[in-house]
């Protein structure tokens, strides 16, 4: 007997079990009726019951932010509770979650690029289903050309940042500007000025023009030139000479906001 065990040998071990399929967040059904139509909050309602039905705290967040009723504290909780499972890991890397919002159950405004964000992780969330109703993006570290690659996956996205000719130009190069409607300006560099950052992405459809700080009338004047269509201008801040904001009127729809802060959560 021990010799027929010897040949035998050692009983097998059973397989190990398969790990786990990672999660997807590929879009279907209601996800994408949403982006079809995100103006409407029929489609998020629905999606908001479904996932409250399944125990989904994703669906709380539909139903808070959708209710007429403010629900601050709870839905800033939830979405602290739940940001990295909601986004996955691929997601939550390019994603800043301060400076990034939700608004009627969606991502609405989204800070990306934290620093050092590799480009496959660009590849890798394109068609994301909590991109599909992202309307502005703002830009703090990435590659102009994986923003530019990130931006074209955007169906619904209506604003854009730029902060360099190089983003610009970027965007411009990989298709990222259909249905841009609305720019947001920012200086970087004192080789850098506000016309020849615009030009690159300006069109005819642009309606709204965000410059974080108070262009030289002349720059004004170009910028007004470039945008035909251009119908609300807000700078911030306001430049302290009445001179020069009442020279910066060639712009159409002035206004002086205050600057935003680019940590806020929500």
């Amino acid at each position: 007997l021990a010799q027929l065990i010897a040949q035998l040998g050692p009983p097998a071990r059973p397989p190990a079990p398969p790990p786990p399929a990672p999660p997807s967040y590929a879009p279907d059904g209601l996800w994408l009726e949403i982006a079809d139509r995100p103006d409407d909050d029929q489609p998020r309602l629905v999606l908001a019951a479904l996932l409250q039905e399944r125990g989904d705290p994703r669906g709380l967040l539909f139903a808070l932010q959708l209710s007429p009723y403010r629900a601050d504290r709870e839905i800033t909780e939830l979405v602290h509770d739940h940001w990295r499972t909601w986004l996955g890991d691929d997601l939550a890397r390019i994603l800043m979650r301060k400076g990034s919002t939700f608004a009627r159950g969606m991502l609405d405004v989204i800070r990306i690029g934290p620093g050092s964000t590799p480009g496959y992780l660009i590849d890798r969330v394109a068609g994301h289903r909590e991109l599909l109703a992202v309307r502005v993006v703002r830009v703090h570290q990435l590659n102009p050309p994986d923003y530019a690659r990130f931006m074209a996956a955007l169906p619904n996205v209506r604003t854009i940042d730029v902060d360099s000719v190089a983003a610009a130009e970027a965007l411009r190069a990989g298709g990222a500007l259909a249905g841009i409607t609305g720019i947001e300006a920012r200086i970087r560099s004192y080789s850098e000025d506000f016309v020849r950052i615009v030009e690159p992405v300006a069109s005819p459809e642009i309606t709204t023009l965000v410059l974080d700080h108070a262009p030289s009338i002349a720059q004004a004047l170009a910028l007004s030139e470039l945008l035909p269509g251009l119908t609300s201008t807000t700078i911030t801040p306001a430049p302290p000479d009445p001179i020069h904001r009442e020279g910066l009127a060639v712009l159409p729809i002035l206004t002086f906001g205050a600057r935003e802060d680019p940590d806020r959560v929500s």
